[in-house]
């Protein structure tokens, strides 16, 4: 149990941004016990503070290392695809991003983590206008049942990476309409207006765009 408590220590100092001494944990645990499989999690989580850092060229090196390591056990295989992500986000190279997120989706066993790895695939959709694949991941994410600001974010998104000539848009202007008149929206009335102008603009409906 050793290396295991080592290693709750330090995603404590992680979490606390506490990134230094939990720079020094996960190597401790990684150059410690090379014999058991907590070593390759120490690695993951070791790339994941160099990045934080700052320290990309060291968090490269690993990365290159586990990407090639026959020996990474299965069930550390999720969580390396969304490092992996994470740090080709960082370098905002997208494409690798989402090729790395489409695996950390297939492969993560965690509800939570599946809906997350979903929500910022399509964001990435998004964010390189492949907007049709983005507005189908958002549906699928809220279909999920996620906590309530990212299920409220996804509809915000989905209505802003709407196709005009989807037959779904009526839907989900009257879905934005039902949210103006909830209670719990109150503080967000500005993005629901704003995503509905959004889609008036893409409709070409500039008086209710800017209205």
């Amino acid at each position: 149990w050793i290396p295991d408590n080592y290693m709750v220590i330090g995603k404590a100092q992680f979490l606390k941004h506490d990134f230094w001494t939990a720079l020094e944990t996960f190597q401790y645990v990684a150059s410690t016990y090379k014999e058991h499989p907590t070593h390759y999690e120490g690695l993951i989580w070791l790339m994941q503070t160099q990045m934080q850092l700052g320290k990309m060229a060291d968090a490269e090196y690993l990365l290159d290392f586990l990407k090639n390591e026959k020996n990474l056990p299965k069930k550390y295989k999720p969580l390396f695809a969304a490092v992996a992500a994470d740090f080709h986000i960082k370098k905002e190279n997208y494409p690798k991003a989402i090729e790395q997120l489409k695996v950390a989706v297939v492969l993560a066993k965690k509800r939570a983590d599946r809906i997350r790895y979903s929500y910022i695939l399509a964001q990435l959709y998004q964010k390189t206008d492949s907007n049709e694949k983005a507005f189908a991941l958002y549906k699928k994410v809220i279909k999920m049942n996620p906590e309530y600001e990212m299920a409220f974010n996804a509809k915000i998104n989905r209505a802003r990476s709407f196709d005009v000539n989807s037959a779904e848009g009526a839907k989900v202007k009257e879905e934005l309409m039902k949210m103006l008149k909830d209670e719990k929206n109150v503080d967000y009335l500005d993005q629901i207006y704003y995503a509905l102008a959004s889609i008036a603009l893409i409709e070409k409906d500039t008086t209710k765009g800017f209205n």
